[in-house]
C-alpha cells in the first residue's frame, strides 16, 4: 500500500497521475485506485479539508454501495432500496459536483491555484462520463453536466489576472471542446452558437494556449477547430471559414489518429468542392493515405460530380437511402446538396470540350441543364457568359469560361 499526501500537491502547486486518481475513478472498475492510500496531513485551508473529505466519501461510501447494488441487480436479486434516501447514483453525481464547485472556490479566490485546471477538467470529464455512460445520457441529466461544466468556462472567461502565466484563460479549449461534445451528441445546434458567440466575444483567446506553463496539447486545438468548422462550414454555411477551421485541425493532427483525420476529411472534401471545385490537397493523399481512409460513397459521389453526370447524381443524393443516411449522420448532406451546381459545371465542361472548345453551344448539346439553372450558374459566377434566349444558345467567354 502507498501512501500519498494531498496537502503535497497544494503545497507545491503542481499535480501528478496520483492526484487525478485521487479525485477521480476509472469507470467499469470503481474504487481501484492501484493500492493508494490518500491522507490529509496538514489542514491549511477548510475548502481544501472540505474537498478531501467529499472524495473520499465518494470513494469509500456511494461508490462501493453503488457497485454492489449493481452487481446485486445483475444476479437477478431483489433490489431493496430506501425511499427516504436519494439513491447512489445521485449521491455520486452530487459528490461530483460538489469536488467541481470546491475547485472553482479554490481557483477564484487565488490566483496561484491555475495549476488546478487540469485536474478540475478531469472532473467534468468524470462527470459526463459517468452520465453518458452510467444515466443513458438521459437529456436532465445532460443539462445537469453541461451547467457544471459551463461554471468552469465562465471561471476561466472571467480571468482578469494581467500575468499570462497564471491566467486560466489559456485553458478554455478544455471545457468549450467538452460542451461542443455535449450539444453535437443533444443535437443541440442554437447551443453550440451561442457558446462561440460568447467565446468570440471575449477576443482571440486562442493565443492564450500558447502558455509555456499551462499549455494546451495538439489535441485540444484539433477539437476545438474541427467543431469551429462543422459549425461554420456546416451550419452556418461560411464555407471559407469552414474551410480555414478544419485545414488547421487537419495541419496539427497526428496521422496516427486515423479516427479523427476521417471526420475531419469528410467535411473538409465537399467543402473544398464546394468552393473551389477541389477534390483535395495532393499533400494530404500522400500523408494520410487518404484513398484507403474515406467510405466508399465518397469515391462515388466524387466520380459522380467530376463526369457531370448530373443524373446519376440526383438520384445518389435523393434517392439512395443508405447514402443519405451516412451523410446525414456525418451533417454534410446539405453540402453534398449544394454541390448539384459543381456537377452542373462539370457537365457543360465536357460538353464544352466535346465541341472543340467553342464558345457558341446550343441548348440542343445541353439537354441535361435547362436555361434557368445555367442562368443560376452564371449568377454564381460558376460559368462566364451569357443566354442568348432567340438563337437557344449559351455564349462562353472566351478567356476563362470557368473561373
Amino acid at each position: 500500500m502507498e501512501q500519498v499526501n494531498i496537502d503535497h500537491y497544494f503545497d507545491t502547486k503542481t499535480w501528478d497521475s496520483q492526484f487525478i486518481k485521487f479525485l477521480t475513478f476509472p469507470l467499469g472498475k470503481r474504487n481501484r485506485d492501484d493500492n493508494l492510500i490518500f491522507v490529509l496531513n496538514k489542514i491549511k485551508d477548510n475548502r481544501i479539508l472540505e474537498l478531501y473529505n467529499v472524495t473520499m466519501e465518494l470513494k469509500n461510501i456511494y461508490l462501493p454501495g453503488y457497485d454492489k447494488s449493481k452487481n446485486l441487480k445483475r444476479r437477478g436479486r431483489k433490489k431493496v432500496t430506501n425511499t427516504n434516501n436519494p439513491p447512489a447514483q445521485e449521491k455520486i453525481i452530487e459528490s461530483i459536483e460538489n469536488q467541481i464547485r470546491l475547485m472553482i472556490r479554490l481557483m477564484e479566490r487565488d490566483d496561484t491555484m491555475t495549476w488546478l485546471i487540469y485536474p478540475l477538467y478531469s472532473l467534468a470529464r468524470q462527470l459526463y462520463g459517468f452520465i453518458n455512460i452510467e444515466c443513458n445520457h438521459e437529456t436532465a441529466y445532460m443539462e445537469r453536466c453541461i451547467r457544471n461544466i459551463h461554471k468552469c468556462l465562465t471561471m476561466c472567461l472571467n480571468d482578469r489576472n494581467p500575468n499570462e502565466r497564471e491566467n486560466k484563460r489559456c485553458c478554455v479549449l478544455y471545457f468549450i471542446n467538452l460542451e461542443f461534445k455535449i450539444y453535437k451528441q443533444l443535437g443541440n445546434r442554437d447551443m453550440i452558437k451561442n457558446l462561440i458567440k460568447v467565446y468570440e466575444s471575449r477576443g482571440d483567446i486562442q493565443t492564450t494556449t500558447k502558455n509555456k506553463k499551462y499549455p494546451v496539447g495538439k489535441a485540444q486545438l484539433v477539437t476545438f477547430h474541427y467543431y469551429m468548422g462543422l459549425y461554420y462550414g456546416c451550419y452556418e454555411n461560411d464555407h471559407l471559414r469552414g474551410i480555414t477551421n478544419l485545414k488547421l485541425a487537419l495541419a496539427q493532427c497526428s496521422i496516427k489518429f486515423s479516427n479523427q483525420i476521417k471526420h475531419i476529411l469528410k467535411l473538409l472534401i465537399p467543402l473544398q468542392l464546394l468552393v473551389n471545385g477541389e477534390i483535395i490537397n495532393p499533400d494530404y493523399v500522400t500523408r494520410f493515405n487518404i484513398n484507403g481512409m474515406m467510405p466508399r460513397y465518397y469515391h462515388t459521389l466524387i466520380l459522380l460530380i467530376t463526369q457531370g453526370k448530373i443524373s446519376e447524381y440526383n438520384e445518389a443524393i435523393n434517392n439512395n437511402i443508405p447514402l443519405q443516411a451516412f451523410i446525414l449522420k456525418d451533417e454534410t448532406f446539405v453540402i453534398w446538396q449544394l454541390l448539384i451546381h459543381r456537377v452542373q459545371i462539370n457537365y457543360v465542361k465536357n460538353k464544352w470540350r466535346q465541341l472543340s472548345e467553342k464558345s457558341v453551344m446550343p441548348m440542343t448539346e445541353l439537354s441535361d441543364v435547362n436555361e434557368c439553372q445555367l442562368s443560376n450558374l452564371i449568377s454564381l459566377n460558376l460559368l462566364k457568359g451569357y443566354l442568348s434566349h432567340s438563337h437557344q444558345c449559351l455564349v462562353l467567354s472566351k478567356k476563362d469560361p470557368f473561373p
